[in-house]
Order: structure tokens, then C-alpha cells, then sequence
């Protein structure tokens, strides 16, 4: 067995429960004064209970004799033996078994709640015995194969079928070779249990890659004998940062002793700014256009509002807040900052409008206004304009439930990605050295610390 087949294995029993699927073969309960494949899994893994699947023709022996269970009860008086009885004549059809098989394999994970399947790849014929091998590379639930040498690694051809019509069952096991304290375990977890490793690990990269860390936490969780606690607590911050649940992803990061390092920014109104857009970076990545355009106006008048407090103008000087948001007070404006409703008025009489409406919400339009009328950075100015072109394309996806595409926003003259790094590039110009720039590519280096985990043979 090699080491990464052992460390699976010791991971897949620690919890010290299992259970056995098994189909029966010719060479069980015993052959040759050995235990059969299915006789020496029980021996040496104590399972809780045996699963056992006769085709038609072990059925009639099972039914003749009980041979099975008698065996199984010998060693482990308390393992609990269900039986499988099947009309399969035909053995050698691989289409015979897949579709139970799949199915047995479900309800045993049901009926055994955090318990570890024991694959039995030993017993009975080649097309069984490979049926069983494509179940633990292919099935969407963990299995551990146990593969079962032959004894002092012979062929078996020569040796001679115990027949338990016959011979004496109880004898021939009171006398078995492996009941010896020298005996050797010839139970092996066989490679087949690395490649699906390999597959499930190269899926887990797949997912982090698109940043599906719902789907990727979920797929390494299902199959978590495979990787460390390291490795599914750093894809657990990243799933739930991204959710958001910042309270359980902060958590998980300080657990680790990582939380400076994914957490550079930590004045908190600027690291709420960071984390928000970070899922908006997301959004866009992903091809989630319409989630981003939601997010896109809200964040805007967020980046727009602490831009002016920054200068010296913020919205308390001359506005007062109220459920659902601000409202321009004349009297507060006028009195800290002299001829802003003079400027607002003629700037929305030019608009077609009978001046400025103070009944109205303040929004991202009325913030661009008053950094003009203070003067401010123009080019700041002229990226929350573009940022104001894209409203309609939100009211589209809030009020009409219409979808937008990126062939939308390029229409309005930027795809997600371009109005992603006008943000990068406003956000500094706000909070000036609160920010670090780091944090925009914090997920690409979570996603490189779970890969580095997960490709680590020691862990």
C-alpha cells in the first residue's frame, strides 16, 4: 500500500465506525484454510455491519446453508448482516449490477449516518469486482475499496473451493490460517482510491477557479477523507466570505492565524467598502450580471457619500437622515455650504426641472452636483458619472425583473470587468491610506492557499 493510500485509509476510519458492501464470491466465507475476501475485511476492520449482495446463484447456496453470516458471526458475533438477494443468472453483465449497486450504496449512506463505506473489490467476478472499482471513482459520495491479497500472494489457481454443503463450516474456521497472532493482514486500499482523489481534487480547482466556493466547499466536505482540516477550513472562509457571513469567515481566519494577512484593511467602514465590492469582483467574474448591476448603484452612492465626508462635505452638513435614506435640509445647507441650493436649483432647472426637489431622496446625481460645486478631483467626478449611466440598467433588473448582459453594459459603454477597475481605481482616492490594494485580488490568494494545501502530500 502506498503512503497516500495509507493516510487515506487512517483518515477514512478515525472516526471508528464503518460499514461493508460486499457481493459474495467462490472464494467466500473461506478458501484453502484462509478467510475469503469478505472474512478477512471483517477480521481486520470490525465493521458494524456487512451488506451482502448474492446474485441468483449464491442466493440459492446462502439459502441452503447461511454460510455467510455463520462466518461473519463467528468473528464478530455483534456485526449485523443484512442480505441482498438478487435474480442476476448472467455474473459477467456490467450492466447488471451498476444501477443497484448506485442504489444500495445511497441507502447504506442513509441508513449510516457519518459512518465509513468499506468497499469490498475483492469477492466474486471480474465484471462485479470492476463494477465495484468504478463505484468509489465515479459515486458523489466518498468510498474506501479494501482489496484482499491472495495468501502468501498466490494465484489461487489450484486450491480448491471450500463448498459449504459439504465440508465443516465451524471446523474449518476454528482451524483458519489467519486466526494465527502471526497471520498477515492482506487488506490493501488499492490506488483506485488516489484517482479519485486526483478527479475530486482537480473539480475542487475547477470550482475555485470560477469562484463557485458554494459548490467547491460542498464537493471537498462530501469528500473530506481525502484532504486536511487546513485545506477545508481556508475553502470554508472563502465560502463564507463570499455568502457573506463575515462573522463565521473572520472566525476561520483567525483559527488559522491568517487573519492580517486576509484581512489587510481594517479601518471598518472602508473594509465593509472592500468586502462589498469584493462580491461584486465575484459577480462579475462569474458572468453574474444582473446580481452586479444591482450592486453596482448602491455601492456607488456608499463610495460617493464617504468621498465628500473625506473633502469636507458630508451629507450630515446638509441633509438629515431618514428611514429609506437622505434628505437635503435648505436651512443645514445653506448655512455650511453658502449658494448650494442656489447651484443645485439651477443646475436641475437646466435639467427641464422646476429646480431641485428636496422632498426627494439624495441620490448619486445630487452627490455628483455638490462635489462639483465644492470643486472636487473632476475625474473622480467623471467616474461616478459613468457609474450614474448604468442606473436605468438596475431599475431594469429591480422593478421590471428583466436580465442584463454584459452586451448590455457594453451598450452603455463598459463591460463589468472595465467599471470593476474604474472602482480599483476610485476606491484609493477615497480612503487614501486606509486601503490597501491588495485586498482586490485577496480571493486569487485564499483560492492559491487552498491549492497549495490540498497539492501538499503531508497534509
Amino acid at each position: 500500500m502506498s503512503e497516500e493510500s495509507k493516510q487515506v485509509e487512517d483518515l477514512a476510519l478515525s472516526n471508528g465506525k464503518c460499514v461493508l458492501f460486499t457481493a459474495a464470491g467462490e472464494t467466500d466465507p473461506l478458501r484453502g484454510g484462509f478467510d475469503g475476501p469478505i472474512l478477512h475485511i471483517v477480521r481486520k476492520y470490525s465493521p458494524e455491519k456487512v451488506y451482502l449482495f448474492l446474485t441468483a446463484e449464491m442466493s440459492r447456496r446462502d439459502r441452503k446453508t447461511n454460510c455467510y453470516e455463520k462466518a461473519i458471526h463467528f468473528l464478530s458475533p455483534e456485526c449485523e448482516v443484512e442480505k441482498i438477494y438478487s435474480d442476476i443468472e448472467n455474473a459477467n453483465d456490467y450492466d447488471a449490477f451498476h444501477t443497484q449497486f448506485d442504489e444500495i450504496i445511497n441507502r447504506i449512506h442513509d441508513e449510516n449516518p457519518g459512518a465509513t463505506l468499506l468497499l469490498n473489490v475483492s469477492s466474486a467476478t471480474p465484471q462485479i469486482k470492476t463494477t465495484m472499482c468504478l463505484e468509489v471513482v465515479s459515486h458523489h459520495m466518498p468510498l474506501v475499496p479494501v482489496q484482499v491479497a491472495n495468501p502468501e500472494r498466490r494465484t489461487g489457481r489450484g486450491i480448491e473451493h471450500f463448498d459449504p454443503e459439504k465440508g465443516d463450516l465451524m471446523d474449518e474456521l476454528e482451524n483458519l490460517y489467519d486466526g494465527l497472532e502471526e497471520a498477515e493482514n492482506r487488506c490493501s486500499v488499492p490506488e483506485i482510491l488516489a484517482f479519485r482523489k486526483s478527479i475530486v481534487k482537480n473539480q475542487v480547482k475547477s470550482l475555485i477557479a470560477n469562484y463557485d466556493y458554494g459548490s467547491a466547499y460542498a464537493l471537498l466536505c462530501g469528500n473530506g477523507i481525502f484532504f486536511s482540516e487546513k485545506a477545508k477550513k481556508l475553502l470554508g472562509h472563502a465560502y463564507n466570505r463570499s455568502k457573506p457571513d463575515h462573522k463565521e469567515a473572520e472566525k476561520i481566519a483567525k483559527s488559522l492565524q491568517l487573519e492580517d494577512l486576509l484581512y489587510p484593511v481594517k479601518e471598518s467602514p472602508v473594509r465593509r467598502a472592500c468586502e462589498y465590492y469584493l462580491i461584486m469582483k465575484i459577480k462579475s467574474l462569474r458572468g453574474e450580471i444582473s446580481d452586479f448591476v444591482l450592486r453596482l448603484d448602491p455601492f456607488a452612492e456608499y463610495l460617493a457619500k464617504s468621498f465628500l465626508e473625506k473633502n469636507k462635505a458630508a451629507l450630515e452638513t446638509m441633509a438629515k437622515e431618514r428611514p429609506g435614506g437622505w434628505y437635503m435640509e435648505s436651512a443645514k445647507a445653506e448655512q455650511n455650504h453658502k449658494g448650494l441650493m442656489a447651484y443645485l436649483n439651477d443646475v436641475y432647472q437646466d435639467k427641464g426641472k422646476s429646480g431641485y426637489d428636496t422632498r426627494r431622496f439624495i441620490n448619486l446625481d445630487t452627490m455628483t452636483c455638490v462635489m462639483k460645486f465644492k470643486g472636487l478631483d473632476e475625474n473622480v467626478i467623471q467616474t461616478f458619472q459613468t457609474f450614474q449611466e448604468f442606473k436605468k440598467l438596475r431599475d431594469q433588473v429591480a422593478h421590471k425583473l428583466e436580465a442584463v448582459t454584459e452586451d448590455d453594459l457594453a451598450q452603455k459603454g463598459k463591460k463589468s470587468g472595465q467599471l470593476c477597475r474604474m472602482i480599483e481605481g476610485l476606491m484609493p482616492k477615497i480612503y487614501y491610506n486606509s486601503i490597501k490594494t491588495n485586498i482586490f485580488t485577496i480571493y486569487d490568494l485564499i483560492n492559491k492557499y487552498i491549492i497549495e494545501e490540498m497539492d501538499n502530500p503531508e497534509s
